[in-house]
């Protein structure tokens, strides 16, 4: 993926999409071996091929909501080779109107793929989403060299709100409710407005470039930024922990636990009891982190789950109110 350097082909970004893996991103990778086995709950769920036929009929909602990003991303490829065919091949420079053309798609696609607006898109837009994207700009890079730095980490919020969808809609096709309380306890996210940078579940690690566990969630967001407490609950460790750099960790009723980590600062001690949405600390890049920003875990009895099935729906953000 872009955040390793490296440009996978189409059929290992398709067989990635259909897995449920999320892509690497700038931001924490922790060991899963050290940080949390694979979850039997939670975890990258394999999407299921749908059957062409019939298609538009039986989902005319879905058709709406998916048509517009389909002919986006058609007229961004029409626009992408005109630009490209117009412009001399040179290393290391992209033409000021190409970083446009990709950005404003990435802006478009983050709003149509928010989870706010509930829009329930057909999988087969959601593919084009994700790999349309990365195919072109994988083939402005053979022309112009490596991309801005911009580009590749709205690629990857993309990528991460794709993979958000494609979960959602197997789950929805399994018949499983998402978003709920886990045991009667509800949290909500420990970071607003929420940005999420990197997913639960298998990913490449972007330090050593090999697929690990990814225990929790990464939120991204300024340095300093104010961390709160997710749910009631009495903290059990509140400091220094190895990869997780300054870490809070809060026991919550029902065997669950939360995790916060790469903290700048503490504002907690061990045994204190907080109430949802006490501040625990400042948000950071302490510890095995590649930039700033909270890797999150929600765990239950000690296995890992994933947030977004406990914690409330995340909200993309365009790059206008974008940290790095």
């Amino acid at each position: 993926m872009l955040g390793t350097g490296s440009y996978p082909t189409w059929g290992v970004l398709l067989v990635g999409i259909l897995g449920g893996c999320a892509s690497s991103h700038p931001g924490s990778w922790e060991d899963g071996a050290t940080l949390g086995r694979a979850p039997g709950l939670g975890g990258p769920i394999a999407a299921r091929a749908t059957t062409p036929t019939r298609r538009a009929a039986e989902h005319p909602q879905i058709e709406s909501a998916s048509e517009p990003i389909e002919v986006q991303l058609l007229r961004f490829s029409a626009r992408r080779r005109a630009l490209i065919q117009a412009r001399e091949r040179q290393g290391g420079v992209w033409p000021a109107e190409v970083v446009v053309l990709f950005q404003d798609l990435f802006d478009a696609l983050l709003v149509s793929l928010d989870p706010v607006a509930e829009a329930r898109l057909s999988r087969r837009a959601l593919i084009q989403a994700r790999v349309v994207p990365e195919a072109e700009l994988e083939m402005t890079v053979t022309r112009f060299g490596a991309p801005p730095k911009e580009l590749a980490t709205a690629l990857s919020r993309v990528q991460v709100a794709v993979t958000w969808h494609m979960r959602e809609l197997a789950l929805r096709e399994r018949g499983v409710e998402t978003n709920s309380p886990l045991h009667g306890v509800t949290m909500a996210w420990p970071l607003q407005p929420v940005l999420l940078t990197s997913a639960f579940g298998y990913r490449r690690d972007p330090m050593h470039d090999e697929i690990r566990f990814h225990s929790g969630v990464d939120l991204g967001g300024q340095k300093g930024e104010l961390v709160f407490a997710a749910s009631p609950g009495v903290v059990m460790e509140a400091g220094w922990s190895g990869a997780y750099g300054r870490r809070v960790v809060i026991q919550h009723a029902e065997g669950l636990a939360t995790v916060y980590a790469h903290l700048d600062g503490l504002l907690v001690v061990e045994g204190v009891r907080v109430e949802l949405g006490s501040p625990l600390g400042f948000l950071g890049s302490s510890g095995r982190s590649t930039g700033p920003h909270l890797h999150f875990e929600v765990r239950q009895f000690g296995e890992a789950v994933d947030p977004l099935d406990v914690v409330g729906r995340t909200v993309m953000r365009p790059r206008m109110a974008q940290a790095d």
